[in-house]
């Protein structure tokens, strides 16, 4: 099973396609040290993927000298190493020794923030005070990147205003990291800004998912959740752990920066 994500015309975001290989293609072996690469190929004359005209195959070359009576072989999970967790992905394909992913279920069960995160909490709420109150009574301005907020904000207690100093609220596409924003050298404790500092930690789902695995003592806040980027072996300890108890081992997949439900899958099946 391949698959790759296309953005189609009138798409806002990429959709996946799976496929299969012929049975050429099936028969091509993993090896670590491949003698092929595959890669899919779209032809579409028209340059409209889902016209008639358009074909879709697989590309196949030599990455070295095949020999007579040589097979041949792919690496199935090319370009990923170690970093992440190559042989803990192999488990897919291959038998992969299971006292490896129960080793690292226990130590993301006994992992112990570095950090005290109290006394953190604590500071960045005295270094980042709240916003003094809008003045109700006067006209309040407004400052933003974003086309539609200008052009429907028609509220009489509002004023849009070019430049994002003297605005009482931002509301931006831009982040605080942006240089521009840098820049701006706008005063927090005066205005209000339509995110805070670091939000991604909280409103992107495998961030969450991070912050609460390594920072809190009790994650009952939410379900049992893993970055598969950054915790694959762990998820496998689990998973394993829950099949040998014989419990409830249906898992939600999601993509990390995608929404609407897009390319996401309901599975008990690991593999």
């Amino acid at each position: 099973m391949n698959t790759y994500r296309l953005v189609k015309p009138g798409k806002m975001d990429e959709e996946p396609t799976f496929y299969v290989n012929d049975e050429v293609g099936c028969a091509i072996s993993h090896s670590d040290a491949p003698n092929t690469r595959l890669a899919p190929i779209i032809y579409s004359p028209d340059g409209i993927p889902d016209d008639p005209k358009t074909m879709t195959f697989t590309l196949m070359w030599t990455t070295q000298a095949i020999k007579k009576e040589q097979y041949f072989e792919r690496d199935y999970l090319w370009g990923i190493t170690e970093h992440q967790w190559r042989s803990a992905r192999l488990f897919t394909w291959f038998d992969v020794f299971p006292e490896y992913f129960e080793q690292e279920w226990v130590k993301f069960q006994q992992y112990k923030s570095p950090f005290e995160v109290e006394k953190i909490h604590q500071k960045l709420q005295e270094d980042y005070p709240s916003p003094s109150s809008i003045d109700a009574e006067g006209v309040i301005t407004v400052y933003s990147d974003y086309v539609e907020v200008g052009k429907y904000l028609n509220d009489k207690r509002f004023k849009m205003v070019d430049d994002p100093r003297q605005a009482k609220i931002l509301w931006l596409t831009e982040d605080y990291e942006q240089k521009r924003f840098l820049e701006w050298n706008i005063d927090l404790s005066k205005t209000y800004v339509n995110f805070f500092k670091k939000e991604g930690a909280i409103v992107i789902k495998n961030h969450l998912a991070n912050l609460v695995n390594t920072v809190l003592t009790d994650k009952s806040c939410i379900q049992q959740t893993f970055d598969l980027n950054l915790s694959a072996p762990n998820f496998m300890g689990c998973y394993l752990e829950r099949k040998k108890k014989g419990l409830d081992n249906t898992w939600i997949i999601k993509p990390v920066s995608m929404a609407r439900s897009m390319d996401t899958w309901v599975t008990n099946n690991a593999e």
